[in-house]
């Protein structure tokens, strides 16, 4: 918003100096008029700061719901009376600072990792730690931590930083590499040990988008190992968001496989103990929750749903005479429905007429139930 339309008037705040913790807040009246540069730069002399460039102000965070974190010219109006502001680094300066701790080994990494997986949340940050080249030493920092074999918080700050900077739109799902997608994958291995939520929840979402919307994603689906019994593990999690990520997962894998690859999956999803794992891990959240949510109860639908359809052409075709396995089934049926032998006076067994049962069981040849008319 220009300042020739921005509200005339003055908000009176708190402001803490979020780099030095001994520095007391001081209270401010902020002039709606007055640019924010200006302010900043009397903050700066408060607190005898050079380069007042360096530094923005934020929002309070328990305030601003959901983010913007930085304040700019467009967002100030957001301000409230009572509010306790904070000044910062720069999303330039904090960029830059954090892009240095990959490639400089000297530099602690987990706090970095810590504030890149919480302020790229923030498009204005996104849109300089891009413009550092952060995205590229981000991705090459989380193909390393694969090479690694080793699985740490900064693991998940990591992966949680790079979902929050794609939600942004500002760089595209083509860009990645399968090697990169590989990388993600490994932290979803059933044979490695658990890892934690924030790491589970991350690789699983970039994994969904990135086949989603990319040609990579889909390729690396089409072309690898990578399947439902990859990530299907993920399921156990007692957080209901990992469990509707994992269910969401699967049912974009069905949309994007091929018909032999989709029969498979529903094989892998119906055989023990992959079913009862997927079952009493739904069954066990309800428990905790009361009932199931409702992104979880329309990922559910929409699995059973897809499910079902690839049942269709053995719905709809016809069964060979010789099918034993269907036969069998037939006999099964009949033997619920109406009790397939039936004992005499003398204690001896006898045939009940089979054709007057498979006609009232509905079929058009009740002496051949598997013969097509």
């Amino acid at each position: 918003m220009s300042d020739s339309r921005r509200m005339t008037g003055t908000t009176r705040v708190a402001i803490q100096l979020a780099t030095r913790n001994s520095a007391m807040p001081t209270m401010e009246i902020l002039q709606r008029e007055d640019p924010l540069v200006n302010i900043i730069e009397g903050l700066c002399g408060k607190w005898t700061l050079e380069d007042p460039a360096s530094y923005q102000l934020q929002f309070d965070e328990a305030k601003i719901t959901p983010p913007p974190i930085y304040i700019t010219e467009e967002n100030r109006d957001l301000i409230k009376d009572g509010d306790i502001l904070k000044l910062d680094f720069s999303p330039k300066k904090s960029s830059e600072k954090i892009v240095q701790c990959f490639w400089d080994d000297s530099i602690e990494k987990n706090t970095y990792m810590n504030k890149l997986a919480a302020l790229s949340i923030d498009k204005t940050f996104a849109d300089h730690f891009i413009l550092e080249r952060g995205f590229e030493e981000l991705t090459k920092y989380i193909i390393n931590e694969h090479k690694t074999g080793v699985v740490s918080s900064k693991s998940g700050y990591a992966l949680s930083a790079f979902v929050n900077l794609m939600n942004h739109n500002i760089v595209s799902w083509d860009t990645l590499s399968e090697q990169f997608l590989s990388s993600i994958a490994w932290y979803l291995d059933p044979q490695r040990e658990p890892a934690d939520v924030l790491i589970v929840k991350s690789a699983l979402a970039i994994l969904k988008s990135a086949i989603t919307n990319s040609s990579v994603g889909k390729d690396f689906v089409t072309k690898s190992k990578f399947g439902v019994n990859s990530f299907i593990t993920s399921i156990r999690s007692k957080d209901e968001g990992t469990q509707i990520l994992c269910v969401s997962l699967v049912n974009t894998l069905l949309t994007v496989s091929t018909k032999d690859r989709q029969q498979a999956i529903r094989k892998h999803l119906l055989t023990n103990p992959t079913r009862q794992q997927v079952w009493e891990s739904i069954s066990q959240m309800t428990g905790f929750a009361g009932s199931v949510s409702k992104p979880m109860a329309y990922q559910c639908s929409t699995l059973q749903a897809r499910l079902f359809n690839l049942l269709s052409d053995r719905l709809n075709g016809a069964i060979k005479r010789q099918d034993g396995a269907a036969l069998k089934e037939i006999s099964d049926l009949r033997k619920i429905a109406f009790d397939e032998d039936v004992v005499d006076s003398s204690g001896m067994a006898r045939k009940v007429d089979e054709c007057r049962d498979f006609t009232k069981l509905g079929f058009k040849d009740p002496a051949e139930p598997l013969a097509v008319s």
